[in-house]
């Protein structure tokens, strides 16, 4: 947008017809395309300087959330170690919790079918 109502503007300055004969034959046309030149490269150096400091700034924001991203996938990773860590204890008392019952039912001489004529 800038770009274009610039270029507007400096196309603007060099005049057509009889006046802009006039200007080439005073030297006027080559000085106001000379500064027209001179303004063209001015904005292109500093929209590129823009350019560079928006990616810069977008490299830099970049990082800074990719720290925040490494950092809650590792705690999701201690998470599901400690979730699976505490899943194979539950398993394991609880396999031994049946072993002990079914231990005890057979010292008992328990079973577990039920007499059903008593």
């Amino acid at each position: 947008m800038r770009l274009g109502a610039e270029q507007k503007q400096r196309a603007d300055r060099l005049h057509k017809g009889l006046l802009g004969v006039w200007e080439l034959l005073t030297g006027k046309a080559r000085a106001i395309r000379r500064l027209n030149e001179e303004e063209a490269y001015k904005g292109y150096t500093r929209d590129r300087e823009q350019r560079e400091r928006l990616h810069l700034a977008q490299v830099k924001e970049r990082s800074a959330l990719q720290k925040r991203i490494d950092a809650v996938g590792a705690r999701h990773r201690e998470e599901r170690m400690r979730l699976a860590r505490r899943i194979v204890m539950v398993m394991r008392h609880t396999d031994e919790a049946v072993r002990r019952r079914e231990r005890t039912i057979r010292s008992h001489g328990h079973s577990r079918d039920y007499d059903l004529e008593r």
